[in-house]
């Protein structure tokens, strides 16, 4: 599982926000949800409460018209995954992976692009890393050999 997961909309690529109106009439339907608009300036637009697990703490914050959590147990993905089917939407991870009822999880078609863009500048990133870990071993390995012939030229 992800660290992040979020609510999303959309429609053959394009974004469909959710907003805090909606999120207040769903609410007023289920006796498992509490919508609170946000007060400070915090970036978020609403908090959604699981009152299941908390009604003191926020499970969810409204941003940009993507509902978004952060590491999410066992217990609350089917709860996130139901909430996403009543807004008409989909759950969906940092790595673009949306996620089923039944456990399950794909990329979306939505995704796809975003996937495969993820994924090339991870490789990029990746490669990158490799190559400045290459050059730091070699340094290291350069100022051992540099003080090793400095120590022998020292005792001779």
């Amino acid at each position: 599982m992800s660290s992040f997961v979020e609510i999303v909309r959309t429609d053959r690529g394009n974004k469909r926000p959710i907003t805090v109106p909606e999120l207040q009439r769903l609410a007023l339907a289920r006796d498992d949800m509490k919508v609170e608009r946000a007060t400070a300036d915090t970036g978020a637009e609403a908090y959604i409460y699981w009152t299941a697990l908390s009604a003191s703490e926020p499970c969810m914050a409204l941003r940009d018209g993507e509902l978004t959590t952060f590491h999410p147990d066992e217990r609350i993905m089917p709860w996130l995954i139901d909430l996403a089917s009543s807004l008409n939407g989909r759950v969906r991870d940092d790595e673009y992976l949306s996620y089923g009822l039944d456990g399950s999880a794909e990329v979306h078609p939505d995704d796809e692009e975003l996937r495969s863009e993820a994924v090339a500048r991870g490789t990029k990133i990746s490669k990158r890393a490799r190559k400045q870990t290459l050059f730091l071993n070699l340094g290291i390995l350069s100022a051992f050999g540099l003080l090793a012939f400095l120590v022998s030229q020292c005792s001779s």
